[in-house]
């Protein structure tokens, strides 16, 4: 009973295999489409709380502030991925 993510969704025009949320109670994905298994799970380790309960605008609050880090974090990483940095994002709260 748990946020899990589906892996190796079809890639479009030769990208890597893309990943989603689900729900494993109710087998219902929900969320964002990610680029990548590892991008899902950063995602969910950035939720502050259960990304069930969020409601579809909140999700997308938080996946626009997750977004933001994520770039600055990629680009300046030099062992990819950073396991020793991991905000909590709440909806409507700006860094």
């Amino acid at each position: 009973m748990s946020v899990r993510i589906i892996r190796g969704l079809r890639s479009i025009g030769g990208t890597p295999p893309s990943a989603a949320l689900y729900d494993s109670v109710t087998g219902w994905a929900f969320g964002p489409v990610f680029a990548g298994e590892a991008e899902a799970e950063s995602f969910l380790a950035c939720c502050a709380e259960d990304p069930r309960t969020y409601s579809e605008v909140a999700l997308r609050d938080i996946h626009e502030q997750w977004s933001r880090w994520w770039v600055q974090v990629a680009d300046d990483a030099e062992d990819w991925p950073p396991a020793d940095v991991t905000p909590q994002f709440v909806p409507g709260v700006r860094a």
